[in-house]
């Protein structure tokens, strides 16, 4: 059933991980062939209803484009994006959760650590530096990752000097997935 030699929190880790990965490639994959499809058809459409006249076929694929919303491509790709951004942020905390087995973390009202840092320092026994020195091995992006997601989640939108590409989003899934079995190792050594 299970992987030899990983526990059952190392396979929920990397099946996770996996998951999100996955929707990171293929949701906006599918995207794409949709629009593309969509595109192929109104092309099609438009030459025949126009016939020879190349100016009646640019409105009605203009016409086309405005009814299916072809703009919303890039648009939806965002949104997917921002939502992985949102969801690995996420994946990262209730995983911590689940190894720490507790179900909340007390929040205090100032600014502060995040709940991810304050997980942390239930596994990290050394001086707090630590475990800053623990994120910035396992997760060298995180302050602008998680700075990110709450811009994405309280303001909609991400700073200009955060870009939200596929490639820093699968890094930074890849790093919170070394983060968390890194995390899970130093239980097993307790």
């Amino acid at each position: 059933m299970f992987a030899k030699g990983r526990t059952n929190m190392q396979v929920m880790i990397d099946d996770r991980a996996e998951i999100l990965q996955r929707t990171l490639r293929e949701i906006p994959q599918f995207i794409e062939l949709i629009f593309k499809n969509i595109d192929a058809e109104i092309k099609e459409v438009a030459l025949a209803e126009s016939g020879e006249d190349p100016e009646m076929k640019l409105s009605i694929q203009q016409s086309l484009n405005e009814m299916y919303h072809c703009d919303d491509r890039l648009f939806m790709i965002e949104l997917i994006n921002k939502a992985i951004v949102v969801m690995t942020d996420s994946y990262c905390e209730s995983t911590l959760k689940e190894i720490a087995a507790v179900k909340k973390i007390k929040s205090r009202k100032q600014r502060g650590n995040t709940d991810i840092e304050r997980l942390l320092s239930r596994f990290i026994v050394e001086p707090q530096s630590a475990e800053a020195a623990f994120l910035d091995k396992y997760w060298p992006d995180f302050v602008e990752f998680h700075d990110s997601r709450n811009n994405i989640v309280h303001e909609n939108k991400v700073k200009k000097e955060y870009v939200l590409n596929t490639e820093y989003i699968a890094k930074n899934i890849e790093s919170v997935r070394n983060l968390l079995r890194a995390v899970e190792a130093l239980t097993l050594h307790k």
